[in-house]
Formats: C-alpha cells, sequence, structure tokens
C-alpha cells in the first residue's frame, strides 16, 4: 500500500471562545465582521503516514475570486483574537466536530493556528484524525460569503474544500432623521 494525502472528514465554524455555531459542514451567515471567529478542518489518515506543511486559503464566494492564503492581509486575515494559542494542541476534549475521522481511526492531538496560517511540518499517522483549528480576522471582510480549503504547501495540491462556510451581516441601515420646522 502506497501512502495519500489525508482526506477532510468535517468542517465547523467556532466563536473566539472555541463555542461550535453550527453542526459540522454547516454554514454560518449573519457573522459580524468586527469578530473574530475559528474553521476547524478535521483530517483523516487512511493510508499513511503523511507529513505535510498545511495551509489554510479562503475564497470570495460572492465574487468568484479564486483561493488566497490567509495572511496578515486581505479581506480575511489570521489570527490572534481567540482563546487558542498558536501552535499549541487541539486535544480530544477540544475536538470540535462530531464526527470521528474515518471509522475506526483514533485521534491524534491537532494544532492550534492563531496568528499563522500554516502548520509547518506536521505529520498525521496511519488511520489517525486530527482536528486544525485556525483563527480567521474578518475585518477587511466585505459582506459576503467565504470559503476555506486546506492545501498541502509541500506537494502543491488542495486537500478539499470546506463545506463550512461563513456569511458576514451587512450593517444595519442607518437611522434617517427628519427635522420639521
Amino acid at each position: 500500500m502506497s501512502n495519500k494525502a489525508p482526506i477532510l472528514t468535517a468542517s465547523r465554524i467556532l466563536d473566539s471562545s472555541r463555542v461550535a455555531q453550527a453542526a459540522d459542514d454547516t454554514p454560518v451567515t449573519g457573522w459580524p465582521t468586527t469578530d473574530p471567529f475559528i474553521i476547524v478542518f478535521q483530517i483523516d489518515e487512511g493510508a499513511g503516514p503523511w507529513t505535510a506543511n498545511y495551509r489554510v486559503d479562503w475564497q470570495d464566494d460572492t465574487d468568484g475570486s479564486g483561493y488566497t492564503e490567509l495572511v496578515t492581509s486581505g479581506e480575511l486575515i489570521r489570527g490572534p483574537g481567540t482563546v487558542l494559542t498558536d501552535g499549541g494542541a487541539v486535544t480530544s476534549g477540544e475536538r470540535a466536530c462530531t464526527a470521528t475521522g474515518g471509522g475506526g481511526s483514533t485521534w491524534q492531538d491537532g494544532l492550534e493556528l492563531d496568528g499563522s496560517s500554516q502548520t509547518g511540518s506536521y505529520q498525521i499517522l496511519d488511520e489517525y484524525y486530527t482536528e486544525f483549528h485556525v483563527v480567521v480576522d474578518p475585518q477587511n471582510a466585505d459582506y459576503h460569503t467565504y470559503s476555506f480549503r486546506l492545501y498541502d504547501a509541500t506537494d502543491g495540491a488542495e486537500i478539499d474544500i470546506a463545506a463550512a462556510t461563513i456569511t458576514f451581516a451587512a450593517p444595519p441601515n442607518p437611522r434617517r432623521v427628519f427635522i420639521i420646522s
């Protein structure tokens, strides 16, 4: 058996305190552009081990732009701004997705990315699953829908696109005041 890249088994949007905002693979709508959030990617390795530098990219689905790495400029930027610690472990007790990998897999501690968008060299073992929790700051976002993908920067290949998307709420209409004299 030859090694193969892991598969994405679930995705989820969490608030900055790590509270789930919807079920696995469910879009979130009406999110304020003032609030950072966490995108979660759960992956499973069924033919490994697999070592890669995993990277998070985003796309503005409303205007049809291509995927862009989550960096320090753009509509969406990488954190910080949550309870995560950059490079910290995602333990089994912090697992966010209700999926449990690809049937029969064992949990492997994942990574928190708060202030970065790449894991560095990370090895997922054969028959294990894990999660990456990545902080996103939407301060420059348009009132559009955005999607995310997990990318293998080592091999230059997309792992998969997260089903969990986020749509930002437009600000309320300003009140109009009429003065009658």
